[in-house]
């Protein structure tokens, strides 16, 4: 899925291995020793043609190629692997946790199923770069916030969770700058789709959450950054390289040359639109049976079919405006590296594009809120026996209401 990074990691973790992961301050060698020849960085990376150090991505996913090359010898790809897929099957356990505390059994199994459904749930959990890991961290993090805000959770963040959001920003951050978004501000949107209707908002543990999230990110590539500076010895050579990075050629800019910014946030909208809905894609069948059904939630308020003799009712909901400024939200920091650096991320989609998971989820989030089936009463056979019409006229006009939807609320089963 990503041959080219992956490469680059397995080098440089051998020569962590071999060496110390504190040679070259910690930095990685992506181009280190023969293996896999003619494939990702084998040359200079940054802005001095003969220096084979890597400085654009924090060295997490090498530093972790290190550990597995000295705990298993180095090349050895397929056991590496077990790593990230571990992690990933324990973050999606947690995961499935944290939807079941926010909206119930029956629910977050329909939530998770849609997720489960998406390619890019599964497609990269067992990558070596950043990509193995980001995805579950998030998923780990959307837990916690989920146990937080939902109607049984505490609610208010306590100094407990919040360091746990800012370890987790930390490690995104140690692992790549593109998580920086969704990793900071996906408090925002879970609030307002778990927090109930009839209760406030907690917005200052909200922005607690976001804070430390943000801190624990930016300590990171601080982190980072002074590596660098140790590596060069000196300031104006480190920011050299920062700025080199910032200024490179992408495929995308052809793209876009020549276009305004309102032009060309268009078009990477609709790039990332083919991505999601495209069935071999990030989210697949998923991602359009999922826009179809929030177009239906926000159409239709109810609908009744039968199977055989017997009726189900659909009751369907709209969202309310709290719901959608969540769906807003979410795809507003899916689409965050569109709007602050549209080469990068057209140039990445297949990377980029799975912020937009954020999106799916508060959309799977809404259509399973809002569409609930229950069984109505049977319609009577035409040969009933005789003696039934002798029943109670209460339990007869009781079944009548029930029926036509008179009674109270119905028992909801999905």
């Amino acid at each position: 899925m990503d041959p080219y990074s992956e490469a680059g990691v397995v080098r440089a973790g051998e020569r962590f291995a071999r060496e110390g992961f504190l040679e070259n301050f910690g930095l990685p060698d992506v181009t280190y020793g023969d293996r896999f020849p003619g494939e990702g960085m084998t040359g200079p990376s940054g802005s001095r043609p003969s220096d084979p150090i890597y400085h654009g991505y924090p060295p997490g996913s090498e530093w972790l190629g290190g550990l597995y090359s000295r705990w298993f010898g180095a090349g050895r790809v397929a056991l590496f692997r077990v790593f990230p897929v571990a992690f990933a099957l324990l973050a999606s356990a947690t995961f499935l946790a944290g939807l079941t505390w926010a909206v119930g059994r029956s629910q977050a199994c329909w939530v998770y199923l849609a997720c489960l459904l998406t390619p890019m749930f599964t497609a990269m959990s067992h990558v070596l770069h950043y990509q193995g890991y980001a995805l579950s961290l998030l998923l780990i993090e959307l837990a916690i916030l989920m146990n937080l805000l939902s109607p049984s959770g505490p609610g208010r963040a306590r100094a407990g969770t919040v360091a746990a959001l800012f370890l987790l920003g930390f490690l995104q951050g140690y692992l790549c700058y593109d998580y920086c978004f969704v990793t900071t501000f996906a408090a925002v949107p879970i609030a307002l789709l778990i927090v109930p209707d009839d209760r406030a908002i907690p917005w200052k543990s909200i922005l607690a959450l976001c804070v430390a999230a943000g801190l624990g990110f930016v300590m990171a590539h601080g982190l980072h950054f002074t590596q660098s500076l140790l590596y060069f010895g000196d300031l104006r050579s480190a920011l050299e390289e920062y700025a080199f990075r910032s200024k490179k050629e992408y495929a995308a800019r052809s793209l876009l040359e020549g276009r305004s910014t309102i032009e060309g946030i268009l078009i990477g909208v609709r790039y990332y639109a083919r991505a999601y809905l495209r069935w071999n894609q990030l989210f697949g069948v998923a991602g359009e049976v999922l826009v179809a059904g929030l177009i239906w939630v926000l159409v239709v308020s109810q609908a009744t079919f039968g199977a055989g003799r017997w009726q189900f009712q659909a009751i369907m909901t709209r969202p309310s405006a709290r719901e959608l400024a969540g769906l807003a939200a979410a795809l507003a920091i899916g689409l965050g590296w569109l709007f602050v650096k549209r080469y990068h991320a057209l140039n990445h989609l297949n990377y980029i594009g799975r912020h937009l998971f954020l999106f799916h989820l508060s959309g799977c989030l809404i259509v399973a809120r809002a569409i609930a089936i229950h069984p109505r009463a049977p319609i009577p056979s035409v040969a009933a026996p005789v003696s039934r019409a002798g029943v109670d006229r209460d339990s007869s006009e009781s079944q009548e209401k029930s029926a036509h939807g008179h009674q109270s609320k119905p028992k909801v089963l999905v």
